[in-house]
């Protein structure tokens, strides 16, 4: 299911979201027009290309298109026939939404892994379901080719999370076996052998946020660290638990690696939803 990470975006990104939702009307062609009509030497652009460019706000064509009129003209249709063959009006049409969209996920948001080619691909086949997949991954495929010949620098960014996700999958993978062997253990979160697996970053604090005291005193936290566990693939937290008054209460260890979160409660603890 795609997830919107929209809060980090930049007012430049906002405005581009803003356009992808409900693109403004044309405006009325001038002179711009007339220089591109019949009788003019300059090329001749797409009506249908025309008119998107012309419904994109003034001061945020040249960065989506890479340029002007012309930019866009050669983007979107070059666009439609790779993916299409032919460049009708719905296909021009869809096939800028589909680049718009990868243009404004690649520019990234909160965070940065929703800017891989993986997310990207998964997150526009969930918004445009109603097409072919291999149409939509297609366009997608040849939009970041061409916005990572503009912008190499989204490219190696994207690498980068792209192995930090591949990464976190394969330890997931590798702790699915025995994330769940030790719940009923009395060491289980205790040491690190024998950490609480969540699943993803930010889960360990929404699992700690749930812990309270045997007789049931909401417990504060605060990371101590992190280390390598032999037999855990990716690397297990230290949390102190804090009572009020800031007095230690507990230590315990969570690993973020997990294939899903667990709510099991270490001896000694509570965990209360």
């Amino acid at each position: 299911m795609e997830t919107r990470q929209s809060t980090g975006n930049t007012e430049e990104q906002a405005i581009a979201l803003n356009a992808g939702d409900q693109i403004c009307p044309p405006k009325k062609k001038g002179l711009l027009a007339k220089l591109f009509g019949g009788n003019s030497s300059q090329p001749k652009i797409n009506a249908k290309v025309q008119n998107i460019y012309d419904g994109v706000k003034t001061e945020y064509r040249e960065k989506l298109f890479y340029g002007d009129v012309f930019s866009a003209d050669n983007i979107l249709s070059s666009l439609t026939r790779y993916v299409f063959g032919a460049a009708n009006d719905a296909n021009v049409d869809l096939c800028f939404q589909i680049y718009m969209q990868t243009w404004i996920r690649s520019h990234g948001g909160l965070d940065p892994m929703f800017t891989t080619p993986t997310y990207i691909k998964q997150a526009l086949c969930e918004r445009f379901s109603a097409i072919d997949a291999n149409i939509v991954l297609k366009c997608v495929t040849q939009s970041l080719c061409e916005i990572y010949r503009r912008e190499p620098e989204l490219k190696k960014r994207a690498d980068v999370f792209e192995a930090m996700q591949k990464n976190f999958h394969d330890n997931t993978q590798k702790n699915a076996a025995i994330e769940a062997a030790w719940l009923d253990d009395p060491e289980y979160g205790l040491v690190p052998e024998k950490p609480i697996f969540v699943n993803g970053f930010g889960k360990d604090k929404e699992y700690l946020s749930h812990l309270h005291s045997e007789d049931g005193i909401k417990l504060n936290f605060e990371r101590v660290g992190s280390s390598a566990v032999r037999g855990i693939a990716g690397p297990v937290d230290l949390y102190r638990l804090l009572l009020p008054d800031g007095a230690e209460y507990l230590r315990i260890f969570v690993c973020n690696y997990g294939s899903r979160n667990y709510q099991a409660a270490p001896k000694g603890t509570k965990y209360i939803t």
